[in-house]
Order: structure tokens, then C-alpha cells, then sequence
């Protein structure tokens, strides 16, 4: 009803990005409306005076003007009900709500807070739902029937729409308008997706009447809403919200359809009429002569000329404003507002299992997820300096140990989730910017306390404590019910291990005379079941987690520089793997270094398996960084480098931090690079490695949107 297409880029079934929907549509453009001309939201945004057609979110046309003045986040097939989106992979409430944030969280930086939340305080949100939970969650499946009655059924929609609508003034909603369902015994399709079969006299499946008892059962459903409606209006008084009849106009269209210009109204003007809705609605169905003749476009949403009466209908939406919406939708331009268009259209197709993305993600651990958590600590391990970050956006040196952007950036740049990952420490990240994702990872830092405290970095135990303040704030701005759903839906990332084998086992004496390496191994591992199982990320809500294993940590140019000489190395006899010419600028990988890092990795990948066993609601998976930075340095030219043993700023052997500064010579081609410095990957390798990670583990959190 209300979708403008922003399901054409979601793998589902439910999608009308296809002829023949849109064929009375300006251009004859198949949008993604489930129709085949106009929804209510255009007719709506145009008899407000605010534009021709409101635009889907996901509208790659969509610009700032588009935002202030009213976009739609609908999904075809999503409801009150997270199980009804979920089959079809579209996008549930609080899913559409996160869009809504993102957009709010734009025109805040364009505009300022006062001025978005003063367009948000004057816009007109609307939500539709219940139609797809009633017919496709509850009549169509046995499990939904048997846990509850309709009675408890009608309850439990209306208890989410009103926690739903909570979530909206929290973001500063002042006028919402709820729509109620339509008679769904109606609805062409209805008839045929329930048993036993309802037959009108002449036995014709092609001209089923309206089946009484679905349509007192929409009816219920309205009374029950337009009740909890009114109880919210008297409860929550800086809040108007009305409910709005979609029942009654839809059955004076089917009662009396001479007085609309109708001729059919039991079905539809697609195909048979009866079945073909979404993909069953396609180019090879035979079409009715005159559209405007049919109530139904498919076998479960009207047409544009019955869309359109139903928008004239629309009184009651006039209460929650200063103007009105006169029959013939005269034009009223006084009044801004902005569309917050929640639901939609009924879809009967058969259920495809997807996952959701991210809301957000947040970032645990060391400089492959540190984005400037470090500036402003008394640290040596810092990259707030040229050259890093000469070729971010801006030529910023950020922090970042890189000179571009690092896997964060790029994975929740993938997610369609903003563009870069910020660190907790940025002094610009708001609590929208919380809600979608910081990072609190801290370069030079690792499981093991003495790690961090070397050098005056922050441990993992400081990390999650910053976590934790996050959630705080969250909570308090959009209440614990958001908080807590954001981060059951979030990604959680976790890079340790680097630095506690190199500047902590490898360097320290004192370390090694502690424990054998096994043994240290064990005890990072053991560090890391703490921070996710015995107090940290699982009891805060954490169920998707990606933990990334240690690089070849003896391909690093500063390993190779530091223990060249076998009087240097803690572990190994004197060296075979030092190539000929002694070079400290082209030295091979240390072998014994590596067989450490793939020890560790093999005993990681074990202790995640056992985090799913002990916590049953956590998915967890090992990414691999070892094996896909050794393609790049055993086959560089497969992927666009030239040099793979170097870093690329100053001699490439030992410069990192301060040692790569301004006065460093750097290479003249950063992307030819798999090193910047002697520890960190180049940007162009960082982007390497995240493909890989999208490509193969992350496919198994979320298959559908990576």
C-alpha cells in the first residue's frame, strides 16, 4: 500500500519491479509499487503541496530536498509481527525505524538538530500494518493458530504497534495517523489460500464473493485498534495520533462500484485474477482491457484508481494537521511534512528464508579496527600524522594505521550502514552515530593486559567498558527496548593477538620465561572467553560475532627486520628463510613466526565452535587473515602489487607510529603496496582482505546482504 520500492534491491519474492505494475505509472516505469499507477503516498504528498510522488528510501534518486519534505521506508510484505518479514527477507519495523535514523541523522548534519528536529516534530508519519500478519503469519501458518487465538493474535499486533509507535516519539514524532486493514475476505486471493475452498452459487473460482468471516475478523481487528488508538492519544498527551478507516472505503468501492466507476471488484485485473501477485504478476500474464474498470491491480492490491479513493478517504489524517485534503486532493503547500510510511501491501508468496543486515557494527581490539581511538592518549602508538591517512577522504590522518580506510569502513560501507566507522573517541559521534556503529578498538593493544599497558593503550577490558557507556547513552535516548534491539542485531568484530605475540612474547624476556608458547596461546584464548562469555558481549545482547585471526605475523616487514639475525629470534635456530643478499629492505618470510600464527589460529578457530556450543543464541565465526595475506604476498600480481615485504613509507623496515612521519619518504604508488607500514596493510590490501571476508565467513551471519 504504502512501498515505493524499497524492496527492488532485496533478494525476496516480494518485489513489483516488473512489468506490468507501473503501467499507468508517469513513464510507464514498473517502480516497485505494488500497482499498477500511483499509491496512496503520492497522492497524499501531492495533495499537501509537497511534491508529485513520495519516494521510496532506497530510491538511489533521493536527495536532501527529498528528505525534508517526505520519503517512504515501507517493505512489501513486512508487518507488526517480526515472523511475517522474516520468511521473505524484507524489512521488519524496527529494521525501517533504523532507516528512518539514518535519514534523521543526514539532515541533522546538513541542517543542525534544531532545525531536523523541528521537521520532525511537524511531519505526518504514517503506518499501515496487520493485513500480511493476518493472512500470511496467521491464517496461512498451523503454528501461529495453535500458540495463539485470534483474540490473542489481535493483542499481540496491537502491543507491538503501540511499543512501535513509542520508538517513534522517542525520535521525535508529534503526529502519527494508524491505518487500519482493509476487508480481507475481499481481497482476490484470500479465497484461494484458505481451506476449506468458499464458493459463491455459481461455483466459479474466478468470481469468489467476499468471505464473511476474514471479513469479521478484519473488522475485529480495527475495533481493537481504533480503541488502543484512542487510549494512546489519552495517555500520552504531547502526542497526536489518530486512527484511520481503510475497511470502509474499500467495501463501498465493492458494494457499489457503478457509484465509483467500477465494473469488477472480485478480481483482479492481472493474469486469472485470483493467484498472481509479485513474481506470478509478470509480462507473460494476460492483462485486463481497461484498468480503471478493476478494484484489485493483483490478487492482493488495488489499483491506482482505487488507491486513489482510498487517499481521498483519508479524513481523519486532517486532525493531526493545519490544513486539509480536500476530495479532488487540492494542493496545500503550509504545511511541511515528512513521511514516515510503515508496512505495507498483503502478499501471499511462498516463504524464502533470508537474513537481515547489521543494524550496526561495533569493533573490538588493534590497529586493524583502531580509526583514532588512540589520539588523544599519552602513546607512542599513535597515527594521527602524515602520511597516514593520505589517501582517506579529505587526506585526513584520522588515526587510522593506513593510509586510506581500514576493514570497518569498508564492511559497514558494504552494509549499506553509513560510510566509514568512527571511533568511539571522535569527538562528532552523537548518540545516532552510536546506534549504527563506533569502533573502540585501540592500536597496539591485545588480549593480554600487559600488552596494553606497555605502552599506554587501552585494553579490551577499557573497550567494553566504553561499550557499555554507549548503551547507556542509547538507552537513555531511545529507551532500553531500542538499545537492547540494536545490539541483538548488530555485528560484533574482534582483531587481537598481533601484538601480544610480536611486542609482547616475541620482545619481552620476562614473558617468555612466564609461559611456553602454547601455553601463552591458551592464555589468550582464555582472555578472549571472558570478554565475550563470562561477563562482557553475550550478557550485553551480542549475538553476531566475528573474530579475526592472527596475519602471517613472519611475512611483517618489522618481523623480518628485528629478527633477521638468529641471535634475535626467542625461537628458532638461526634462519635458512633470509634471502641471499641480506637485504634488510627485501627479506623473505620468517617460517618459524608463521607456524606460530597458524598454531594460534587452528586453536582459535576450535575455541569459537566452543562459544556456540556454550551460548546457544550466539552465532560466531573465525575469519581468516592469514591465508588471504599470504595469496597477496605469494601472488601479488593476481592482485595489482608490486611490493609485498616492504612497508611503503620511509625504508619500509621498521617505520610505524612516529617512526612514519612527514619526513619519511613514502612510495610513489600506495595501491602497489601490501604493506603502508612495517606492521599495517596498505588500504588496497585492507580492501582485499575485506572481500574475502564478505565473500566466505560473513556470507554465513548474513547470506543475503553481503
Amino acid at each position: 500500500m504504502l512501498d515505493a520500492g524499497n524492496n527492488n534491491q532485496i533478494p525476496t519474492l516480494c518485489r513489483a519491479d516488473h512489468e506490468p505494475y507501473g503501467s499507468d505509472f508517469p513513464g510507464k516505469s514498473h517502480t516497485g509499487r505494488f500497482s499498477n499507477g500511483k499509491i496512496p503516498g503520492d497522492f497524499l504528498a501531492s495533495a499537501y503541496g509537497l511534491k508529485d510522488l513520495l519516494p521510496a528510501y532506497a530510491d538511489h534518486a533521493v536527495d536532501y530536498k527529498d528528505l525534508i519534505t517526505g520519503i517512504s521506508f515501507a517493505s512489501s510484505c513486512s508487518g507488526y509481527s517480526h515472523l511475517t518479514a522474516l520468511p521473505l527477507g524484507v524489512h521488519n519495523l524496527d529494521r525501517q525505524l533504523w532507516h528512518f535514523e539514518l535519514v534523521f541523522d543526514k539532515m541533522r548534519k546538513r541542517f543542525g538538530l534544531q532545525k531536523t528536529a523541528d521537521i520532525v516534530e511537524k511531519a505526518l508519519f504514517l503506518i499501515s500494518a496487520g493485513s500480511t500478519d493476518i493472512v500470511n503469519d496467521y491464517y496461512m501458518q498451523p503454528l501461529t493458530r495453535a500458540k495463539y487465538s485470534l483474540p490473542s493474535y489481535i493483542q499481540m499486533l496491537l502491543k507491538n504497534m503501540e511499543h512501535f509507535v513509542k520508538k517513534l516519539r522517542l525520535a521525535g514524532a508529534k503526529k502519527i495517523a494508524v491505518i487500519g486493514v482493509p476487508p480481507l475476505g475481499c481481497l482476490p486471493i484470500d479465497a484461494f489460500t484458505n481451506i476449506p475452498p468458499f464458493k459463491n452459487e455459481s461455483g466459479d473460482p474466478l468470481r469468489r464473493e467476499c468471505r464473511d468471516d476474514h471479513n469479521s475478523d478484519a473488522q475485529q481487528y480495527n475495533t481493537n485498534l481504533a480503541t488502543r488508538v484512542k487510549k494512546m492519544a489519552e495517555a500520552m498527551h504531547d502526542l497526536k495520533i489518530v486512527y484511520v478507516d481503510y475497511y470502509t472505503p474499500m467495501m463501498n468501492m465493492i458494494n457499489k462500484p457503478y457509484d465509483y466507476g467500477f465494473k469488477t471488484t472480485t478480481t483482479s485485473c492481472c493474469g486469472t485474477g485470483a493467484i498472481e501477485v509479485g513474481p506470478l504478476c509478470n509480462v507473460a500474464s494476460l492483462m485486463c482491457h481497461d484498468h480503471s474498470e478493476y478494484v484489485f491491480w493483483d490478487s492482493s492490491n488495488p489499483t491506482e484508481a482505487a488507491y486513489k479513493i482510498v487517499a481521498e478517504s483519508f479524513k481523519d489524517v486532517n486532525q493531526l494537521t493545519n490544513s486539509t485534503c480536500q476530495n479532488k486532493m487540492e494542493k496545500n503547500s503550509h504545511l511541511p511534512l515528512l513521511f514516515l510510511l510503515l508496512f505495507i501491501s498483503i502478499k501471499v508468496i511462498p516463504a524464502a528464508a533470508a537474513a537481515a543486515r547489521p543494524s550496526a557494527i561495533y569493533a573490538f581490539g588493534d590497529s586493524l579496527l583502531d580509526p583514532g581511538n588512540n589520539n588523544k592518549l599519552p602513546t607512542v602508538c599513535r597515527a594521527n600524522h602524515k602520511p597516514y591517512g593520505l589517501d582517506f577522504p579529505g587526506r585526513n590522518p584520522t588515526g587510522r594505521f593506513t593510509n586510506g580506510k581500514l576493514p570497518g569502513d569498508m564492511l559497514v560501507s558494504a552494509f549499506r550502514i553509513k560510510d566509514v566507522l568512527p571511533a568511539y573517541a571522535d569527538s562528532t559521534v552523537d548518540v545516532y552515530g552510536l546506534l549504527t556503529g563506533v569502533s573502540f578498538a585501540s592500536a597496539c593493544s591485545g588480549y593480554h593486559d600487559v600488552t596494553a599497558a606497555e605502552v599506554g593503550v587501552l585494553n579490551l577490558d577499557k573497550q567494553f567498558r566504553n561499550f557499555e557507556r554507549a548503551f547507556v547513552k542509547m538507552e537513555e535516548r531511545f529507551g532500553l527496548p531500542r538499545a537492547t534491539a540494536t545490539v541483538g542485531n548488530s555485528l560484533f568484530i574482534i582483531s587481537a593477538g598481533s601484538s601480544d605475540m610480536i611486542d609482547n612474547y616475541y620482545l619481552l624476556p620476562t614473558t617468555r620465561a612466564k609461559y611456553s608458547l602454547p601455553a601463552y596461546h591458551d592464555m589468550m584464548l582464555n582472555n578472549l572467553d571472558t570478554l565475550v562469555k563470562v561477563r562482557k558481549l553475550y550478557k550485553a545482547g551480542a549475538k553476531y560475532l566475528a573474530i579475526i585471526g592472527l596475519p602471517p605475523l613472519g611475512c611483517l616487514p618489522l618481523d623480518t627486520t628485528v629478527f633477521s639475525q638468529s641471535s634475535l629470534s626467542p625461537s628458532a635456530a638461526p634462519q635458512k628463510n633470509a634471502n641471499l643478499t641480506g637485504d634488510l629492505l627485501r627479506r623473505e618470510c620468517k617460517a618459524k613466526h608463521n607456524k606460530d600464527a597458524t598454531e594460534y589460529n587452528a586453536k582459535l578457530q576450535v575455541r569459537v565452535r566452543r562459544l556456540m556450543v556454550a551460548m546457544p543464541k550466539l552465532k560466531a565465526i573465525y575469519m581468516d587473515i592469514f591465508n588471504p595475506m599470504m595469496e597477496m604476498i605469494d601472488k601479488p600480481n593476481q592482485f595489482g602489487f608490486k611490493s609485498t615485504l616492504e612497508g611503503c613509507c620511509g625504508s619500509g623496515s621498521v617505520e610505524l607510529g612516529p617512526l612514519c612521519n612527514v619526513a619519511s619518504v613514502s612510495c610513489n604508488v600506495h595501491s602497489e603496496y601490501v604493506f603502508w607500514d612495517s606492521i599495517n596493510p596498505s588500504e588496497a590490501a585492507y580492501k582485499a582482505l575485506t572481500n574475502n571476508f564478505r565473500a566466505r565467513p560473513l556470507r554465513r551471519l548474513f547470506p543475503s546482504s553481503v
